[in-house]
């Protein structure tokens, strides 16, 4: 079906997940987020339009991986680490997460959700989680180390 009505965040017929699956013997890398996948496979196109939401404390993986993310906030505010930048967005605000950044999306209200469409390649590599080095290394920037939040299972 080409057209799915909308309500409050969520779109109709459209199931909303956990942000990201735990494989097996994986470690937990995010905390009170999930996803709607609006556009995605079997919609023949070469991107995949997703919306997400964090819940208040909520926040996405601290990642990185060769593709690039296309993220336009929606709901709420939040801060948006790119390698060594920290970013406060606002409902419409624009952020190009280039390929290998390190980055991390980030909650920051107390009372309302966060909730940002995110478009990305079809056929994309997988997100590999920081080292202890990479994340030792961008907490060296004070602004960057008061933004992040690393799940206290982030390195299994």
């Amino acid at each position: 079906m080409p057209f799915y009505k909308h309500n409050n965040y969520v779109w109709e017929g459209i199931p909303k997940v956990d942000y990201k699956p735990c494989d097996p013997g994986q470690p937990q890398t995010f905390s009170a987020t999930d996803r709607q996948t609006l556009v995605g496979p079997g919609n023949d196109t070469a991107f995949h339009l997703r919306y997400f939401e964090c819940a208040v404390g909520g926040y996405s993986s601290l990642e990185k991986h060769q593709h690039v993310h296309v993220v336009v906030c929606m709901r709420g505010h939040g801060t948006v680490v790119v390698d060594n930048e920290v970013y406060q967005v606002e409902p419409y605000d624009l952020v190009v997460i280039p390929p290998w950044a390190k980055h991390q999306l980030i909650n920051t209200s107390d009372t309302e959700p966060f909730g940002f469409f995110c478009t990305v390649d079809g056929d994309r590599d997988r997100y590999q989680a920081l080292t202890h080095e990479e994340v030792d290394e961008m907490c060296k920037d004070p602004a960057v180390k008061a933004a992040l939040r690393i799940h206290e299972h982030y390195w299994g």
